[in-house]
């Protein structure tokens, strides 16, 4: 059976669980791209069915502990998956890195503010879009402390948005000039964002992980497709959405 499905939470309480070969995945905005893809080229070789449910991580693992529901969760960072653990939704034992992800500027499609650089974000007429969960939280900060210049840009930021989902929203609305993201973004929706590159060490990086729920009635058939994630055929996806591989992840030596 083929289907990958993709939804959002549902709202009025949880929908039955089917006990049989299909997988249910919460996952964090920004990791749904090569999620799904993966999920995609797993069914054809496995009979079964995956579904994704996104959301922001503090609002999905809470929902997902109140209804036991799901068998994985994929966090865009390790802070989502530690908090995930702590609260009981995944089992630590399970956890498997998929690929880090490296900073750049994020503009709106068409780069209205003629944005080149990140000492163009220290301009006066430049406004900075962040993101106060996910992934995305504290990124600005590390990327311009490393720079130098965070007291200019840190005076630039006029809109915080909730989760990587609503700060994309913020960039296409040209609310904002520019934010600090994942270039996974401008490859998930080039017609909406464009990328400016950011020299390798002033860069930041955060690792995407999946893991398997305690409650989950399909834990075999998870940790298959969990090893098909980390697998070449998995990993070779994730490539092609811009996750590169845990050993080059790291900062250059100034």
């Amino acid at each position: 059976m083929l289907m990958c499905g993709h939804r959002q939470p549902h709202p009025g309480g949880p929908t039955p669980e089917r006990v049989d070969n299909h997988l249910h995945a919460f996952a964090t905005g920004s990791t749904t791209g090569p999620l799904r893809r993966a999920a995609q080229a797993f069914v054809l070789q496995e009979d079964a069915s995956v579904e994704v449910t996104v959301g922001p991580s503090d609002r999905l693992v809470p929902r997902m502990c109140e209804w036991r529901q799901g068998d994985l969760f994929c966090g865009g960072c390790s802070a989502s998956l530690d908090a995930a653990v702590v609260y009981g939704a995944v089992l630590a034992d399970t956890i498997q890195p998929l690929g880090a992800r490296d900073t750049v500027i994020l503009v709106p499609n068409g780069n209205p503010a003629e944005i080149g650089s990140l000492r163009d974000l220290t301009r006066k007429d430049v406004r900075i879009g962040v993101s106060s969960t996910g992934s995305l939280a504290n990124l600005l900060e590390e990327v311009a402390l490393r720079a130098n210049l965070y007291h200019t840009m840190a005076k630039r930021v006029s809109n915080v948005a909730i989760g990587s989902s609503e700060l994309l929203a913020v960039l296409a609305r040209r609310e904002v000039d520019a934010s600090i993201g994942w270039a996974s973004f401008a490859l998930l929706a080039p017609e909406r964002v464009e990328m400016v590159p950011i020299p390798p060490e002033w860069c930041s990086w955060r690792v995407t992980g999946i893991g398997v729920t305690p409650w989950s009635q399909r834990k075999p058939l998870a940790l298959r497709f969990v090893q098909f994630l980390t697998s070449a055929e998995g990993q070779d996806i994730y490539a092609k959405f811009g996750w590169k591989a845990l050993d080059i992840a790291k900062v250059p030596q100034r």
